[in-house]
């Protein structure tokens, strides 16, 4: 695995898409700015967000061979504390909608059907919705067992930073890319030439 060496969130997202497992980004004033592990993570979760939801399990097997789980979660936390990126949970009204659009009407064995993905099954689980049991919630809907898993698992991310989904602040990003560059320009009095380069 090469470095690349990377001027902007384009970059890295145009980067990403030609050979998505073959580098790690770096944007070089970032890293100057907030250090090389906070930046190099930064900058490769912007190639990651094209085509994968980013959670903290994805980028620590990302950075498996680089860094261990500790590292990740300090560079993490000090990206949510510049507000570059924010963890993010899904309410229970977007995991139905994201279980539902699984759409396996037909599929599957048994005669009873999800309400929720629509596949046949065997056994159907009465699962409290809208509102949880322990909030003593008195509606239930009919799920399948893999209905009933994916919405605890999804519905369990806000207590487990591991698990924790990430958005970039692009804004907070830009403005704060906006600094690295001119601190670059001053440090080294000469402003930073794009380009992607391997080591």
């Amino acid at each position: 695995m090469s470095k690349l060496l990377l001027d902007s969130l384009e970059e890295a997202k145009e980067a990403w898409l030609e050979s998505p497992y073959e580098f790690i980004a770096i944007h070089v004033p970032l890293a100057l700015k907030i250090g090389c592990n906070p930046a190099m993570i930064f900058s490769t979760m912007a190639g990651l967000s094209i085509k994968h939801t980013l959670t903290n399990r994805l980028i620590k097997e990302r950075f498996a061979g680089l860094f261990n789980g500790r590292t990740v979660n300090k560079c993490l936390n000090e990206l949510e504390k510049l507000e570059v990126i924010e963890p993010y949970f899904l309410s229970v009204t977007e995991i139905a909608e994201i279980l539902i659009s699984k759409s396996l009407k037909g599929k599957g064995i048994g005669t009873l059907v999800c309400d929720w993905c629509s596949c046949n099954t065997c056994t159907l689980h009465a699962h409290h919705y809208p509102v949880p049991k322990k909030e003593n919630g008195g509606k239930t809907v009919n799920i399948c067992a893999n209905c009933h898993r994916e919405y605890h698992y999804l519905a369990g991310l806000a207590g487990r930073p591991e698990l924790y989904h990430y958005e970039i602040n692009l804004e907070k990003a830009k403005e704060l890319i906006g600094v690295a560059h001119k601190d670059y320009e001053k440090r080294f009095g000469f402003k930073y030439v794009p380009g992607i380069r391997t080591q």
